[in-house]
């Protein structure tokens, strides 16, 4: 009898024990892999520290792996190589939702989803201040870079509306990348590019020629650009550059622009519970973020709540609703994407 006690009071400890196991077992986590923007973006440094500070925060793995440009991140995440991507401007992951722009004749990736908008981007037409270039109408008879491998609709709508047309009031002057435009500017066979402000191609190309000027998108013409071009132009937004903006930047007035919103977009048939949990990380650690990178140091309410050109992921609309960042305007922009 004292036997059989000493054994069942042995065996009562052991399921004891074991039950603490695995309640103090630390719950295992989920990998995500996340599409990010090659190391030179001024977004890299953003998509790495946000990740490991989700990591932190959450039950998931992220672990990002750097992709050639905006195209292979949004392709990554098409083909279910990556869960999440990270980088490209709004506009891109919404050509590929609608099957425009680069994504012509290709089929429309109506699974794509948007998470969370954390950054803005310009993309936009530049000279060296030096010249006697100061608007679009400029460029009549000079030479524009002409880009091989990615689509030049903006720059031809940014053409158009001023009165130039791409295919006889401009030289066009082909080149592959950012960098080779970069390069022949200094070179003196390119009078103008399209490019972005923020990217270390913009501080290369200062460095050898001298402050650059943005060719300015008075409001006028940004409204032709919103009723002409929506789906190009439909998700920008107006802005003025003042006078401190960068340092590699001359501005000597307030100079009218567009911004697109940066988004970290996710496909449809990714777990709301992850997503829902990935977004929460985001809008609860605001000020954390903020102090992670230069591309974040303006993220916050305003900019989570300019809406996304692309339809949510209902685990963010979940985890914004609940964060009271989700507003009418971002409902009304996601209910007409999905019934584009």
């Amino acid at each position: 009898m004292e036997r059989k006690l000493i054994l069942g009071l042995l065996s009562a400890i052991l399921v004891l024990m074991t039950v603490l196991a695995v309640v103090a077992a630390p719950a295992k986590k989920i990998p995500i892999l996340v599409a990010g923007p090659p190391a030179q973006w001024f977004v890299y440094p953003a998509v790495l520290a946000t990740s490991e500070l989700i990591t932190r925060k959450t039950n998931l793995e992220l672990t990002v792996r750097s992709y050639g440009g905006a195209l292979a991140i949004v392709q990554a995440v098409i083909a279910k190589e990556a869960s999440i991507g990270s980088g490209p401007k709004d506009s891109s992951w919404a050509q590929a939702y609608g099957a425009y722009g680069d994504f012509t004749g290709k089929q429309a990736q109506k699974n794509l989803r948007a998470t969370v908008v954390y950054n803005s981007f310009i993309d936009i037409l530049m000279v060296p201040a030096k010249t006697n270039i100061k608007s679009v109408a400029d460029l009549k008879g000079k030479k524009v870079a002409w880009f091989t491998n990615e689509s030049n609709e903006w720059t031809q709508a940014l053409l158009r509306v001023n009165g130039l047309d791409s295919d006889k009031d401009i030289v066009k002057v082909p080149v592959g990348s950012y960098s080779e435009a970069v390069r022949e500017i200094i070179m003196g066979r390119i009078d103008a590019a399209e490019l972005a402000p923020a990217q270390p191609t913009a501080m290369e190309l200062s460095e050898a020629v001298g402050p650059l000027r943005l060719l300015p998108v008075p409001p006028d013409k940004f409204a032709r650009l919103q009723k002409e071009y929506p789906k190009l132009f439909g998700g920008a937004t107006q802005i003025y550059i003042k006078k401190g903006y960068m340092p590699h930047i001359e501005i000597k007035e307030p100079t009218p622009t567009y911004v697109f919103p940066v988004t970290v977009c996710t496909r449809e048939d990714v777990s709301e519970d992850i997503i829902y949990n990935y977004t929460k990380a985001w809008l609860n650690n605001i000020d954390q973020i903020k102090a992670l990178a230069e591309a974040l140091k303006e993220f916050g309410p305003d900019m989570i709540k300019t809406p996304s050109a692309m339809p949510y992921h209902n685990g963010a609309i979940k985890a914004l609703k609940e964060a009271g960042m989700w507003t009418d305007e971002m409902q009304k922009v996601h209910n007409a994407a999905l019934s584009r």
